[in-house]
């Protein structure tokens, strides 16, 4: 794993116009939690009372919003680890967009990134597995 200078702004600008988009959803979330829990329903869970691996999403977003980390990690750890990275990412992106001479891309051997796909289907299939042993036990 190595950094190389960036050849592409393609991530950059994808992380930008999708940032809009998450800002709007937190604010409304943010504004009116119970309306967004109360719409919010995963269909596996209602037809078959199992847990999907992103049950407990929407209530772990609503948690953060609201600076409850631990009952965000404790609905859904995945989401509020993928949150953090997300807003990890954007703020090096953002320091690469205002500063040039940072801009930098992470460069992956084939081994590397085998090992980055495993690594997330096991949190993956970790997460799913803290979901069941909450809401089936």
């Amino acid at each position: 794993m190595r950094l190389v200078p960036e050849n592409s702004p393609t991530t950059r600008l994808i992380l930008f116009s999708i940032s809009p988009l998450l800002v709007g959803a937190l604010l409304l979330v943010r504004m009116a939690p119970d309306f967004i829990l109360q719409i919010a329903h995963c269909p596996l869970r209602d037809m078959t009372g199992m847990p999907c691996p992103t049950c407990g999403g929407t209530l772990a977003a609503t948690r953060l919003v609201h600076a409850h980390w631990l009952e965000a990690l404790a609905a859904n750890p995945l989401v509020v680890v993928v949150a953090a990275v997300y807003v990890l990412i954007a703020g090096g992106a953002l320091a690469m967009t205002l500063v040039p001479s940072w801009r930098r891309s992470l460069a992956l051997s084939a081994q590397e990134k085998r090992t980055a796909r495993w690594l997330a289907i096991l949190l993956l299939i970790l997460n799913w597995a803290w979901l069941v042993k909450r809401y089936l036990f």
